[in-house]
């Protein structure tokens, strides 16, 4: 058993020195990845409690051909800070919603700053598509790095950032404006030539 494997098999049983040796692995990582996104230290501390606590009851879920354990447990982080992101912008009426979701005047004077609306873009994409694109543009990790994490090639991550980046402009509302404004444009030049 190699000790990845070891590791995940004391994980799934529960035993506290597999969990130990987990948290002591991921835990300083895990609280600067949630830090540097809330800034905020008990916030931060309650976000990455409760991703070890749903790691806890959600490790018997765990396989290893869906990716290594280090991904699918910054995926359990990155929910968490997600709800915690969700509730924080309720809880403090942040979240401004127009009528017309196109209409982008009305969207950018009165809607969500432009971070909400990438939060929300990245929230449609599958999982693995927004981790990939997380780690790329926000965490700047390398394709290589990617890989090993998710347990692929990196011509398949490649490909991968690829449907990722092309998912994420379908659900973005600002490029979907400027993409139809541009073409709006492309006659009225090719008329004046």
């Amino acid at each position: 058993m190699t000790e990845d494997a070891t590791l995940i098999h004391t994980l799934k049983a529960h035993g506290p020195e597999g969990w130990a040796e987990f948290y002591r692995l991921h835990h300083l990582s895990v609280w600067r990845f949630v830090h540097r996104r809330v800034r905020c230290r008990p916030s931060a501390d309650d976000i990455v409690a409760e991703s070890f606590l749903a790691a806890l009851k959600a490790i018997s879920q765990y396989q290893a051909k869906q990716g290594s354990l280090e991904g699918w447990f910054y995926g359990i982080v990155r929910r968490k800070l997600a709800d915690h992101l969700r509730r924080y912008y309720r809880d403090q009426k942040h979240l401004v919603f127009t009528a017309d979701p196109m209409d982008h005047d009305a969207a950018t004077e009165n809607g969500p700053p432009i971070d909400h609306r990438v939060t929300e873009a990245l929230q449609c994409l599958p999982p693995v598509e927004r981790d990939v694109l997380v780690w790329m543009y926000q965490d700047q990790i390398s394709v290589r790095e990617m890989a090993a994490r998710l347990n692929r090639s990196e011509k398949a991550i490649a490909n991968l950032l690829y449907r990722a980046r092309q998912h994420f402009r379908e659900n973005y509302p600002a490029y979907a404006i400027e993409s139809q404004n541009a073409h709006a444009i492309e006659p009225a030049q090719n008329s004046k030539k």
